[in-house]
């Protein structure tokens, strides 16, 4: 049976006339799978330009500079045809038809043509050529994702698409790569979500219906759902309803407006009228939760601004035409499906239209009174669903829920038999579940020779499609009857679009069959003919891709060098390579889009430049010190990966670990005086060296074996004497020493080649054919050169006198000596210098103990449960892997320790195959590999405690431990990156060494004459950490001390603090959106802080951070803890930033909880002015011209001016928040609000407004306390 990686993934696009959607389900959920730059939904634009393709959100940024050359809205012309975009669907247009299309279409009759400037030529592409284009840029973005190929997918459909039209989808799939495994009516894949939903939920029998209300159509789906299953019993569609629909009425009613204004009319300016539709588009959205909104466009027609206001009625009157089909669709939705309404016991929204308040008013007066059900997200329900399907589909069995599902889909057409007089009958009935296979007599007139098998699109009109025309003309007809009875039988395939017709005469078997709808379906020759072409097209816009960014990277390098150049001293050198790199640049400026062939010339010329600048730095006595470790780093780098080539051995594992450290040693040092620079290079020079001779050692240790191997058998092949039964013996003591884990000299090697020929030379005389004729030759060894390499040293100038030690930095060679304990004088330079007594002393960098390997820390005479390892052990066995070749295992060296310590190795790619690595310690029973034996299972668990090193216990431990490294350990956390710096410590990105998870550590440096402060911050911090458990506050992992710092490790880490998010966001819709639910959730984090008698004290967007979708509330080291005391005080809040105080607490007066609710009320005010399209800066600059500082406790009248200004500005549906904003900055604060009546406050009016300001994980308020706030009569002001 194929294993889940064997099938792959298969997915579900929901591909829309506005976005498309893509989701996988996998691990029992379903995830939605971003585009490249984040978002959950990409739109269905693809752009053309002269260089290339643009598809997605870049293709939709174009649509107002390029829309001519910008396509969108594909989807719809399926259906359509040219016919129908000149004359209307079925002969009807709807007034935002009237308005014209961007882009140029052209075609005849059902076909369709869209023509483009494309690569400076003009060129054609039909509407599944472009929606292949669309499915295999979500192909792609599913597989970045996914991190693997994706080959099938389920696909979503209007329900009034034909069989055609449906398999014009399935051609589009084909073309972009995919397998489309089935094609789901859109409202059914929406049903399908809601039955595994109520799985857990309601599992007895209920009626749903789906109102699903996209762009372009209304989908109306009426089911019984009983225990996972989902029966469909009618769906229903109505294309003259839908959201592009009340768009164009809007879009047409300005530019009446325009033109009747202006007397212009501004569908002739293509630019101009998208600019205009994207306004409307906005006006709409503002219209969903405001019941007035204002058009402000600037510059829209020759100059002129142009302004206009609409209030909600005045749209719900423009859109009164179009919504009245609503009843009519639900009405013979339900009657198809003979269901009553008061027998439907959940209508589900679906569609991002449906969010429209006149819709669901609608809708709750036609189902009179009946609340709608809104738990799930109307613009992703649908492809939610459809990746179920694809799990399903593609056989995934690991989740019990989808097991438990079966959906009965219905077929939504009818389709039957044209009869003579033109009437149609119905062999199978829209509305039936399929797959299904049907069988219906009919008459024909015995000169009938054609019998046509159409396909009714909607009951009751008068719209067919022909799918097959079957000639009749080979049966046999009696010639006596006049009627003739025939039997048709209709097969429907539920996993594609196919079916099949046959027609045989009742009684005899002679039957004509037919495939349904192959007439106007592409040949597989096409079919293969535009996936070829596609793949040129994806290739070409990759070529085009990594030209931009070999560009980018090649302008990045250009500056870079060019301000490294700059940093030194000016001599002739420099100025010479700065002129020649000028040229460079002056020669890429000349050719803006060179090819990559041509950069990779250019950049050929760079890395010379490099090369030379590498000499200079090496020569510039005042190169700076970061761009100086940087190249040391780089050194050390390419002698790891040197190191690495070379065989195991106990000297090479020694030049490994001597790397190490000296790597170390780096990492510690500053490099700050001209001196530590200079001492580093004879060190650099001795390793190189070293390395040197130990690559001369393997070459000639390899020419040895292969010696061996061939005297080895001249021996074995001659007549066996005394003499060369000795000459065996010598070869096999001689292999043996070869087998051993150690390198010699180059001079013992070549001793043993010497050796070997003479061994040879002696066999031949005693035989009749000649010796080998030279083919062994002796490899002579010459000393390594002590003479500078060219590329970096040619030119280096001899230190005439070491700088000694004049800032308390140690010397690399004093740092090794004091491992050893021996003093160890700083290595030579001079060009006598002996080799070997080079090499000797760059050895002693590393313990002597090293050079041993690491076989000392597997004692054969102590029992394995009693050895101790240490953190450093496992750094110590982690390197010498790695530089042994077993890149693999030095991944995991606590699973490499137990298995060689059980005698279990050969296990060790059982466990990399599932990969498991150190994060599973500690092993139970059920998470070992299934292949592990029971005996050794046994031997593991009961061992593996002994890998459980202070590191590990530290951060795998429970109860948040705290733990001391001394200065002989190794502390297992290494900085990647820096956060930030407060009044009481260093916040830094750091990586486990032995986990690889991220955290956020905050340090505390233990230096001489540490204020009692900074201790009391500490240990403040910690204490709240460790009571805080809150999904929107960070959380304590442990803290440690070691010599020089106290630490506090915390999760997640962020990726941005809320202040840096706010210039993330302001050109982001959907940060935008994100940042608007952060108001609920903070508020729910201070309430929850407050229920547990904690007060932060320090709120300010630099302590506020973004993980993703989360906001979370960090650095505790102010907070003020009252559990089991009052909440009142007067201490001043030390470390405070004054800008976000409370008045009360600039004052140092009395305060409690309320100081917070001033803090957040500031944060809040910044966050409504970044969603109004402001800047904090602006406010900021507003309060400095009336009080001369940006302090909130210092301009009470410049917030209320600011907040005036605010509540004009667009989007007014954000306006709520200026009112809890006034409520919380009172400089009262005994009128300001708890945070548990904010919180409340901002639940209610997100729900009423349908306007996300809080996030769904807090719609139910704060979720760890239950004791009521308003006890403030309990508490007397006090002091700390």
């Amino acid at each position: 049976m194929p294993t889940d990686k064997d099938r792959g993934y298969a997915i579900g696009i929901d591909l829309g006339t506005e976005n498309t959607r893509v989701a996988v389900f996998r691990d029992d959920r379903v995830e939605i799978i971003p585009d490249e730059e984040g978002r959950r939904s990409m739109p269905s634009y693809v752009a053309f330009t002269e260089r290339e393709r643009l598809i997605g959100s870049p293709a939709k940024s174009r649509i107002t500079l390029n829309p001519e050359n910008t396509i969108h809205g594909m989807s719809r012309f399926l259906p359509l045809g040219f016919s129908a975009l000149q004359h209307g669907f079925h002969g009807q247009r709807l007034p935002g038809d009237k308005l014209p299309l961007p882009f140029h279409v052209s075609g005849k009759a059902r076909e369709v043509v869209i023509e483009v400037d494309y690569l400076n030529e003009r060129r054609s592409f039909t509407p599944t050529e472009i929606l292949a284009m669309i499915l295999s840029k979500a192909k792609q973005n599913a597989e970045a994702y996914l991190g693997c190929d994706v080959r099938s997918a389920v696909l979503s459909v209007p329900v009034f698409f034909s069989m055609q039209q449906r398999y014009m989808m399935v051609e589009a799939g084909i073309i972009a790569g995919l397998k489309v495994m089935n094609v789901v009516l859109a409202p059914c894949a929406v049903g399908e979500l809601w039955a595994l939903h109520s799985l857990t939920s309601r599992k007895e029998e209920h009626n749903i219906v789906i109102f699903d209300l996209g762009a372009r159509s209304l989908s109306i789906l009426v089911a019984t759902v009983e225990e996972g299953i989902i029966e469909d019993k009618a769906v229903s569609s109505n294309w003259w309803i839908g959201g592009d629909h009340l768009l164009n009425v809007l879009v047409l009613e300005m530019v009446n407006e325009i033109k009747q204004t202006w007397g212009e009319d501004v569908t002739k300016n293509k630019r101009a009228f998208q600019r205009l539709r994207k306004a409307c588009e906005d006006v709409i959205c503002a219209l969903s939760s405001a019941t007035f909104a204002s058009m402000d466009i600037d510059s829209l027609l020759n100059g002129r601004d142009f302004s206009h206001g609409i209030s909600r009625d005045k749209f719900v009157s423009l859109c009164e035409p179009i919504l009245e089909g609503m009843e009519d669709s639900l009405d013979d939705a339900l009657r198809n499906a003979r269901v009553d309404k008061h027998d439907v016991h959940n209508v589900i929204l679906a569609g991002g239209s449906s969010r429209i308040p006149h819709v669901q008013r609608k809708l709750i007066d036609f189902f009179q009174g009946k609340d709608l059900t809104k738990s799930l997200n109307p613009e992703e329900a649908g492809v939610s669903g459809l990746a179920i399907r694809a799990a399903i589909f593609n056989g995934d069995t690991t989740s019990k829920s989808t097991l438990e599902l079966l959906p009965l889909p219905v077929f939504p057409t009818s389709i039957g038999i044209e009869l003579f007089d033109g009437s149609v009958k119905d062999i199978v009935s829209h509305n039936t579940i399929i797959p299904i296979r049907k069988q219906e007599c009919f008459q024909v007139h015995r000169y009938v020779k054609t019998v046509g098998v159409v396909e009714r699109l909607q009951q009751g009109s008068g719209d067919t499609i022909v799918l097959a025309t079957i000639d009749i003309g080979s049966l046999r007809f009696p010639t006596d009857d006049f009627w003739i009875e025939l039997e048709c039988t209709i097969y429907l395939d539920v996993h594609t679009c196919r079916g099949s017709c046959t027609v045989t005469r009742n009684g005899h078997n002679s039957p004509i069959k037919a495939e349904l709808g192959l007439e106007d379906r592409l040949p597989l020759t096409e079919l293969e003919r535009l996936k070829s072409v596609a793949d040129i097209a994806h290739k070409a816009d990759e070529l085009e891709a990594r030209r931009v960014i070999d560009r980018n990277l090649f302008d990045t390098r250009i500056a870079s060098l060019l301000e490294a150049i700059g940093e030194l001293d000016l001599s002739e050198q420099s100025r010479k390579l700065l002129r020649w790199l000028k040229r460079i640049r002056v020669q890429t400026d000349e050719i803006p889009f060179a090819a990559v062939d041509e950069m990779l010339q250019i950049t050929q010329k760079l890395d010379e430049v490099e090369d030379q600048l590498a000499v200079l730095r090496w020569n510039d006595p005042e190169a700076t010190r970061l761009t100086f470790r940087k190249m040391l780093e780089s050194k050390i780098e390419s002698l790891l990966e040197s190191a690495a080539k070379l065989e195991p051995s106990q000297k090479t594992e020694s030049f490994a670990v001597k790397l190490g450290n000296i790597r170390r040693w780096l990492d510690k040092s500053q490099l700050i005086t001209i001196a530590d620079r200079q001492r580093v290079k004879p060190t650099f020079d001795a390793v190189d060296r070293e390395l040197a001779v130990l690559q001369q050692s393997q070459l000639l240790r390899n020419a040895v074996k292969e010696r061996l191997g061939h005297v080895q058998g001249t021996l074995q092949a001659t007549t066996q004497n005394p003499e060369i039964i000795s000459f065996l013996g010598e070869i096999e003591d001689m292999s043996a020493e070869l087998g051993q884990f150690a390198f010699d000299e180059p001079d013992a090697y070549n001793q043993k080649l010497t050796r070997l020929d003479e061994i040879s030379q002696s066999i031949c005389v005693g035989m009749d054919g000649p010796d080998d004729g030279g083919k062994h030759k002796q490899l002579e060894w010459r000393p390594v050169s002590d003479t500078p390499s060219p590329r970096l040293q040619a030119h280096l100038q001899e230190t005439q006198e070491i700088a000694r030690e004049d800032d308390g930095q140690e010397d690399i060679t004093i740092i090794a000596s004091k491992a050893n304990h021996t003093p160890v004088p700083p290595p030579s330079t001079g060009p006598t210098e002996d080799i070997s007594a080079s090499a000797k002393a760059s050895a002693q960098l590393v313990p002597k103990e090293e050079h041993q390997g690491i076989d000392s820390l597997f004692s054969t005479s102590t029992a394995p449960a009693e050895l101790g390892f240490k953190d450093a052990d496992f750094e110590r066995i982690s390197v010498f892997l790695r530089n042994t070749g077993q890149a693999t295992e030095s991944n995991a060296p606590r699973l490499y320790t137990v298995l060689r310590l059980i005698d279990q190795l050969d296990t060790f790619d059982a466990f990399m195959k599932k990969g498991i690595t150190d994060m599973w310690f500690p092993f139970t029973a059920t998470t070992l590999p299934s292949s592990f034996k029971p005996s050794a299972r046994s031997q593991f668990l009961d061992i593996q405690s002994v890998v459980f090193s202070k590191g590990f216990k530290l951060e795998k431990g429970s109860n948040r431990k705290h733990a001391h490294f001394s200065q002989d350990d190794v502390v297992p956390f290494k900085s990647i990156a820096k956060l930030g710096i407060g009044a009481h410590g260093v916040v830094d990105k750091v990586m486990s060494t032995t986990t690889h998870r991220e955290y956020a550590r905050k340090l505390f440096r233990r230096v001489k004459g540490l204020r009692p402060q900074d201790v009391k911050t500490f240990i403040t911090e910690l204490t709240v950490l460790k009571r805080v458990d809150h999904k929107h506050c960070v959380e304590l992992v442990a803290s440690y001390s070691d010599p020089k710092f106290f630490a506090l490790l915390m999760e997640p880490v962020g990726d941005y603090n809320l202040a840096k998010y706010y210039d993330e966001a302001k050109n982001n819709a959907d940060k935008l959106s994100l940042l608007r639910s952060f108001f609920g959730c903070l508020a729910n984090a201070v309430q929850y802080l407050h229920n547990e008698r904690i007060r932060h004290r320090d709120i300010k967007p630099q302590n506020i951070i973004v993980k993703g979708d989360c906001v979370l509330l960090t650095d505790f080291g102010i907070a003020f803890n009252w559990e089991n005391l009052t909440r009142g005080t007067t201490t001043a809040d030390s470390g405070k930033t004054l800008a976000y105080a409370a008045p009360e607490v600039v004052r140092v007066e009395s305060r409690n909880e309320a100081a917070d609710t001033w803090s957040l009320g500031c944060v809040f005010l910044e966050m409504v002015t970044v969603l109004k399209g402001k800047t904090v800066e602006d406010m900021r600059r507003l309060f400095r011209a009336r009080s001369e500082n940006h302090y909130f406790h210092a301009n009470r009248e410049g917030i209320l001016k600011w907040m005036e200004q605010l509540q004009g500005c667009a989007p007014t549906t954000d306006n709520p928040v200026l009112g809890w904003v006034k409520s919380m900055l009172q400089p009262d604060q005994a009128a300001r609000p708890t945070a548990a009546e904010l919180t409340e406050d901002i639940v209610e009016v997100s729900t009423r407004c349908t306007v996300l300001f809080c996030g769904s994980c807090c719609h139910q308020g704060a979720d760890s306390s239950t004791e009521n706030e308003d006890d403030g009569h309990l508490w007397e002001d006090s002091d700390d």
